[in-house]
């Protein structure tokens, strides 16, 4: 039962590998003085289409070095209407990061502000474009990735069970 688990376990994790790894390859940023700090915020992918998620990555330097903050709070608007508001918690483990699903394509705003405590320490805004669907998604795609794994896991599990029974 253990090998049948850790096969489907293998399996799962091969097929979505690819699609967790280049959301984490961020390679585009948003770059921003306020004060004496830098706020560089890292995305991917680099075009943002609607139903595709996109992962943001929130960091503040000061001449290169990190600057200690507590949470990035976030606002995403469309249109002047806010689509999303919320505090992203900086991580001892990971930072602060956030993924985000734009419903529509068009033109948002995406405005942050780190704080330490009660204190604002930085805030900037950047214009984002946001293209039509593609189409498929990567949530389609992960989702039926998925499918295949427990599938071939499931099938994995038969034939050990019939081999040793």
């Amino acid at each position: 039962m253990r090998a049948s688990f850790a096969l489907c376990l293998s399996v799962a994790a091969l097929l979505c590998a690819p699609a967790a790894l280049s959301a984490h390859a961020l390679g585009a940023s948003f770059e921003k003085e306020s004060g004496p700090y830098l706020i560089d915020i890292g995305y991917a992918p680099e075009e943002f289409s609607a139903d595709r998620t996109a992962l943001f990555e929130f960091e503040l330097t000061e001449d290169g070095a990190p600057v200690p903050f507590d949470d990035v709070w976030v606002r995403i608007t469309r249109e002047e209407k806010t689509v999303f508001a919320g505090g992203i918690h900086n991580a001892r483990f990971g930072g602060a990061r956030m993924t985000y699903l734009f419903p529509k394509s068009g033109s948002y705003e995406l405005s942050v502000r780190y704080e330490r405590g009660l204190e604002s320490v930085a805030e900037a805004s950047f214009p984002l474009v946001v293209l039509p669907a593609e189409g498929g998604g990567t949530l389609r795609n992960l989702a039926l990735a998925g499918i295949i794994g427990l599938l071939i896991g499931a099938a994995g599990s038969y034939a050990l069970a019939r081999r040793r029974g």
